[in-house]
């Protein structure tokens, strides 16, 4: 993802794949591409019944704020082998 550098930063940034949420705990507002690498088998679900993959933003504060960022290329990778 891309963020912009006046994102407020009151905001924070999650997926959700089939209603286990996994935040994002770096900066939205660095203008250049990241990565946020989400390891699923980590995540204690069934790998093979996914069926909803969510990316979302939460407030942190009581309000909430606007700001851009952009998402490009979500990808699946296998486990590399030793």
């Amino acid at each position: 993802f891309y963020g912009d550098p006046n994102n407020p930063g009151t905001e924070r940034m999650y997926v959700k794949v089939n209603g286990v949420k996994v935040i994002y705990d770096g900066s939205l507002a660095q203008a250049q591409w990241q990565e946020f690498e989400v390891d699923l088998a980590s995540l204690g679900i069934d790998l093979s019944n996914v069926t909803s993959l969510t990316v979302g933003f939460e407030r942190m504060g009581a309000s909430g704020s606007s700001g851009l960022v952009f998402i490009d290329d979500i990808r699946l990778y296998a486990p590399l082998s030793n």
